[in-house]
């Protein structure tokens, strides 16, 4: 692998974000055409239709931690991780072993 000095992390970082910037303006000029919008329509459409079979067996999967993560984040707005993490201790589980939410029940993990 190798190892870049810190004036080519920068150089690399600079470029990417320029790329970005360009991309980003590119896109606010294409998504108002009729055009644009019907096409990406279409392609979701498509690919929606493609595979939804992959689609419910993913939410199938997944099911317990999305339901588990919505249940955290309502006690999280209400401010009581406490009531959360002593009543519900399978799920608070289940989000520390995905490493969704620290250990600690801060709330400080990636879903906050």
């Amino acid at each position: 692998m190798a190892t870049f000095n810190e004036l080519q992390v920068n150089k690399i970082i600079q470029s990417y974000k320029k790329k970005q910037a360009r991309e980003k303006m590119n896109y606010e000029k294409k998504k108002d055409m009729v055009g644009f919008k019907e096409a990406n329509q279409i392609k979701s459409r498509e690919y929606h239709l493609k595979n939804k079979d992959k689609i419910k067996e993913r939410y199938i999967q997944n099911k317990d931690v999305m339901n588990a993560r919505s249940l955290y984040n309502y006690y999280k707005r209400t401010n009581r991780l406490d009531v959360f993490m002593n009543k519900h201790q399978v799920k608070y589980d289940l989000l520390v072993n995905q490493g969704l939410i620290t250990g600690s029940g801060s709330g400080s993990g990636p879903s906050s």
